[in-house]
């Protein structure tokens, strides 16, 4: 299996769209012999007709404040306060952040913000400004066949006096 880039002439080969699947294409050459590529990582998905499709990565309004993409094998729908992801058998995860908790070295937790942001779109990537009520941002990028979420906090969280954090905590409802 290559995991390269390949490089070659287009002209005199036919891509058999019919022989698609999420990781390769296969071409019809000038001289009648085939040429299969195929990819590491997923370059298609299935859409409702059953059809292989290229994956655009690009985030685009679902109206009413929304934001998502449904060319991916992973499909995902941003809203005010929640994500819900599908995977491409259609089984549908969404989660609400409850919290986020700094956790001392005793167990002991305290509540770092939690209130519902409205998402903004960005070209390949959604975030929420101050989901968490510390100043942070949460982004959610799209990527081929997955969603990297990446949280940061620009400054140490306003903790109780004298608390300590061991770690943090992600808390949701799923």
């Amino acid at each position: 299996i290559l995991c390269q880039s390949i490089i070659w002439a287009s002209e005199g080969r036919v891509e058999d769209v019919s022989k698609r699947d999420m990781y390769s294409r296969h071409y019809r050459l000038a001289d009648g012999s085939w040429q299969a590529v195929i990819h590491c990582g997923p370059r298609h998905y299935m859409d409702e007709s059953g059809a292989w499709l290229p994956i655009d990565l690009g985030v685009h309004s679902l109206g009413g404040g929304a934001f998502g993409n449904d060319t991916n094998p992973m499909k995902s729908r941003f809203d005010t306060g929640s994500v819900l992801v599908y995977t491409r058998l259609n089984e549908g995860m969404r989660w609400i952040p409850l919290g986020l908790f700094a956790v001392d070295d005793k167990g002991n937790r305290t509540r770092i913000g939690g209130s519902p942001a409205a998402p903004e779109a960005g070209v390949e990537s959604v975030k929420y400004a101050g989901f968490w009520g510390q100043g942070e941002q949460t982004s959610y990028r799209i990527r081929e066949g997955e969603i990297k979420e990446s949280i940061v906090l620009p400054r140490a969280p306003q903790l109780e006096k004298g608390m300590v954090p061991e770690y943090f905590d992600f808390v949701t409802e799923m």
